[in-house]
């Protein structure tokens, strides 16, 4: 920004008293209006550089080794060395069968010898026929038998049955190297297998190093009939919500495709699941946070906070819904002012910049968002409700008050036309049990655990190595009360 004397009229005010002019944007401005432009070049400087910089180097802070973003990693090293032990305790036990089987030859070997000996032996006592050099001749075959046991079961390590090979380099069976190509972190073994870890995304928690085998070929079409054309939703409701119904709304099918395809890839999404994501389609998606004070609380085996993963849960469904939906999603919170039509994570960064504190007021909170979404009757879309928290529902006095809650759910809720996922951001079962139990008894209500007791049960169910990533978390949440 510099200053030259020019005879032109100012760009924001058109004034011909004209004294500055900027090399930037290339605009000559009053002294008013040129004092205003250097304050949101300044605003903007702090808002795109300095914060920036300041959230990359928090994280960078942040990444320590019982970070969720390398738990994985050791979890992966960790099953290597359990694999690796289970493979060389087979080895030494094969070993130790081979060694008995080999020493039972022999002692076969020799006990034939013997029982030979044996029989000449009953053979010449009973007839009294033996000279000197019978005598001599079993003998001498004795001693050599006698040899032969001992070469058998003496400790000599020049004439071991055990082969030793120095040959393994353990140094290199298992480590860890750095791809400068691509920024990642590689676990390799002496198989050539690997296991990478894309760079954190905007503080997302990459939970799975598992890379399908579909996704380093070209995607297929995710949307099935859906792609590829424009679909016109009918404007009256059924009772499935997976039957293209609304308003006349077009989606460039090819477009949709190929921005799903970039979030699957960026947060490890399963396949199966992003294809079912076009049901969002039909969905306006609404994120109730809980910033109560126990939300400060780090989550298990992390440095991170159940605050801090809320947030990029809400990241991933801002992605998501913007898909589908160019006003974005709406996120509340129990504590502070609502944001609507969030389309982008900085837009509620602020929020998230502050520490949780207050109580935990779902009943007002959810009414809120009801009483909203009926106010918009003429909406064609039907309403999700994501609402992540970590205890129990209270009343203005302080007092846990589920009834309440389970009133509103029940009886104000309209179950036809509102999906409700109950997401939880807490391992403790008895803080949110209660929302497990709607789960089975309300109609269009689903109930998803912490990530990591998520996926635990995937892993009980599918085998340890089965693939769930925390995209894969996120997306199961979003569907689940839709039924998918």
């Amino acid at each position: 920004m510099t200053t030259v004397n020019e005879s032109s009229v100012c760009s924001i005010c058109n004034k011909p008293s004209i004294k500055y002019f900027c090399i930037g944007c290339k605009q000559h401005f009053c002294p008013k209006d040129f004092k205003e432009h250097e304050q949101q070049l300044s605003i903007k400087f702090d808002n795109e550089i300095v914060r920036s910089h300041d959230e990359l180097l928090n994280q960078i802070q942040k990444l320590e080794k019982s970070d969720v973003f390398l738990s994985d990693l050791f979890a992966q090293i960790n099953e290597w060395k359990i694999t690796t032990i289970n493979k060389v305790e087979k080895a030494a036990e094969r070993a130790h069968h081979e060694l008995i089987k080999l020493i039972d030859k022999q002692k076969i070997k020799i006990t034939k010898q013997l029982e030979t000996i044996a029989k000449e032996i009953r053979c010449r006592r009973e007839e009294e026929n033996f000279l000197e050099h019978d005598i001599d001749r079993l003998k001498q075959k004795l001693n050599e038998i006698q040899q032969t046991f001992r070469q058998l079961i003496q400790k000599d390590t020049n004439k071991s049955i055990i082969i030793n090979n120095d040959q393994i380099d353990w140094n290199r069976l298992i480590y860890i190297r750095e791809e400068q190509q691509n920024c990642n972190i590689t676990c390799l073994n002496r198989c050539k297998s690997s296991i990478s870890y894309p760079q954190r995304q905007n503080g997302y928690l990459p939970q799975q190093s598992y890379q399908n085998p579909s996704k380093q070929q070209s995607y297929r079409n995710l949307f099935g009939p859906y792609a590829l054309q424009q679909q016109r939703y009918q404007s009256s409701h059924g009772s499935n919500p997976q039957q293209p119904q609304g308003n006349v709304i077009f989606y460039d099918g090819r477009e949709l495709n190929d921005r799903l395809q970039a979030i699957a890839t960026r947060y490890e999404i399963n396949d199966t699941l992003t294809q079912r994501l076009n049901i969002l389609q039909q969905l306006k998606i609404v994120v109730l946070c809980d910033d109560s004070d126990s939300m400060n609380t780090p989550v298990y085996g992390t440095t991170r906070t159940r605050w801090d993963q809320l947030r990029c849960i809400v990241r991933i469904v801002t992605e998501i819904g913007t898909v589908f939906d160019s006003n974005g999603i709406d996120v509340h919170f129990l504590n502070r002012p609502s944001m609507p039509n969030v389309t982008n994570i900085r837009q509620v960064a602020e929020s998230f910049s502050q520490c949780p504190a207050g109580l935990t007021p779902l009943t007002p909170a959810l009414r809120r968002i009801f009483q909203l979404a009926a106010s918009k009757s003429c909406s064609d879309k039907r309403l999700l409700v994501l609402v992540a928290t970590d205890g129990t529902s209270t009343n203005r006095n302080e007092n846990v008050d589920i009834q309440s809650l389970e009133n509103l759910m029940r009886n104000e809720r309209q179950a036809s036309t509102t999906y409700v996922t109950f997401l939880a951001c807490t391992g403790n079962e008895s803080n949110v049990s209660y929302l497990s139990k709607w789960d089975r008894t309300m109609t269009n209500v689903e109930f998803v655990a912490d990530y990591i007791t998520e996926r635990e049960g995937v892993r009980r169910s599918q085998g340890y190595k089965y693939p769930f990533s925390f995209g894969d978390y996120v997306v199961k949440a979003l569907l689940g009360a839709v039924g998918l």
